[in-house]
């Protein structure tokens, strides 16, 4: 593993925003997607958690398959960084991949505190979100919950999070 290298790719990136050459060059270089996500679980300032992590949610599209084996990894990510943009990102990335019954209520608990926090950046309050439907899904039960939870959350927030709760709403009421 060497560092170095994706360093010095992902700071171009930052400079030249020129996603379709990374994502490129990770997918011709598959070896280097364990170096990209060695950088994000670093202590690294800005640019290379923020930049790395944008770079994973082209990557996982470009081929989700890839991506996946890193999943518990980006998982861990979660529950160990700060870094709102990473955290973002990394939300958008596991909303991408195919959801895992067994993820557990860690997780789902992880995503609601994601919410609660006005801390916490608009758009990973909402990939919290739509995670959270995830678990909906595999336990109706928790409907009433979640949704009461998105109605506390819901005076004074954006437009963009008031867009998502209603979409949320209307998904969580289909579910049986």
């Amino acid at each position: 593993m060497n560092l170095e290298i994706i360093k010095n790719r992902i700071l171009l990136f930052s400079k030249e925003r020129n996603i379709q050459l990374e994502v490129d060059y990770i997918l011709a270089n598959r070896e280097r997607l364990n170096d990209l996500i060695a950088l994000l679980k670093t202590e690294l300032n800005y640019p290379y958690p923020e930049y790395a992590s944008w770079l994973l949610c082209h990557l996982v599209k470009a081929d989700i398959d890839l991506v996946d084996n890193y999943k518990s990894e980006l998982i861990e990510l979660l529950f160990s960084s700060k870094n709102n943009s990473l955290l973002r990102n990394v939300m958008n990335v596991l909303n991408v991949l195919p959801f895992n019954e067994s993820e557990n209520s860690e997780l789902l608990n992880l995503c609601l505190s994601f919410i609660e926090d006005s801390y916490c950046k608009v758009a990973l309050q909402v990939y919290a979100i739509y995670y959270i439907l995830n678990f909906v899904k595999v336990y109706p039960g928790l409907k009433g919950e979640v949704i009461q939870l998105l109605e506390m959350n819901y005076a004074n927030r954006s437009s963009a999070y008031k867009a998502a709760v209603k979409k949320i709403k209307v998904k969580v009421d289909k579910i049986n």
